[in-house]
Formats: C-alpha cells, sequence, structure tokens
C-alpha cells in the first residue's frame, strides 16, 4: 500500500483540467499487488482512489484508477 500528494509546484502551472490558483490537488491512497506466476509470468494488480483537493473546480467527486497488468520475460 502506499500513499500519494498532488500539487503543482507554482500556483498558476497549467494542468490537463480547470483548477484555482491553489496548489494542493489531491491525494490518492493505492493498494497493489504483483505475483509472479513463474520464474517468467508476473501479474500486476493495482487500485486505487483519487481524492480532489482544493485546486480541482470542475469534478471534486473521487475518481477510482484500476490497473492489471501481465510481464511475460523471454
Amino acid at each position: 500500500m502506499d500513499v500519494l500528494g498532488f500539487f503543482k509546484f507554482r500556483d498558476d502551472a497549467p494542468i490537463d483540467e480547470t483548477t484555482t490558483h491553489d496548489r494542493y490537488l489531491g491525494w490518492e491512497p493505492d493498494v497493489y499487488v504483483n505475483w509472479q506466476v513463474t520464474s517468467d509470468v508476473t501479474v500486476a494488480f493495482r487500485y486505487g482512489v483519487f481524492f480532489p483537493g482544493a485546486a480541482i473546480v470542475e469534478n471534486d467527486h473521487p475518481r477510482n484508477f484500476l490497473y492489471l497488468g501481465v510481464t511475460f520475460a523471454f
């Protein structure tokens, strides 16, 4: 598990959605599992929820993220 915090270095820094001059964009707790199935196959699972901060204007609802991956080594 990890926890991430998101901030802007400059209060007027451009990002891909409308924000105020506040620097705090939000935070996100993540849970992840990496499973090495065999010596050359790994399965990865990651889930996180982003909680927007004071700078986010348009969509201030929590956002869910899911990542599933399989790695084959040759």
